[in-house]
């Protein structure tokens, strides 16, 4: 019986449309995300122009992902922070500013990899 209830399709559904709503809460609730978008389209549109190597889009695929997942756990920590230390707070400042960080550190990296990929294609175009 536990079985069947920890493999309920149904509950597996509901796991989507939680994520879904979360995903889409972001979206409405964070202005960096628009920028995270912006840059992901324009990647894309890179990768649909340019003859690519399958590794160079699996990496461009990562490094997009890394970015997405790093702003998204920064808003959530951010908002944890707010929930539980509604005012200012140096431990909570540290916290947030650790957590934008880590945006910044994956967003650099993302920014080198996309670079290192794509000059030499525009450069042969």
């Amino acid at each position: 019986m536990v079985f069947k209830k920890l493999f309920s399709p149904s509950q597996r559904i509901a796991g989507f449309r939680y994520a879904f709503q979360g995903l889409s809460a972001f979206m409405r609730g964070e202005p960096h995300a628009w920028i995270h978008l912006l840059a992901t389209v324009l990647v894309l549109t890179g990768v649909w122009y340019f003859p690519m190597a399958t590794w160079e889009i699996i990496v461009l695929l990562l490094c997009i992902g890394m970015v997405w997942c790093a702003e998204i756990l920064n808003a959530c920590i951010e908002k944890t922070m707010d929930l539980l230390h509604p005012g200012p707070h140096r431990l909570v400042k540290l916290i947030k500013d650790m957590a934008a960080a880590a945006v910044l550190v994956t967003s650099i990296i993302a920014l080198v990899v996309g670079l290192i990929i794509f000059i030499p294609k525009f450069l042969q175009a």
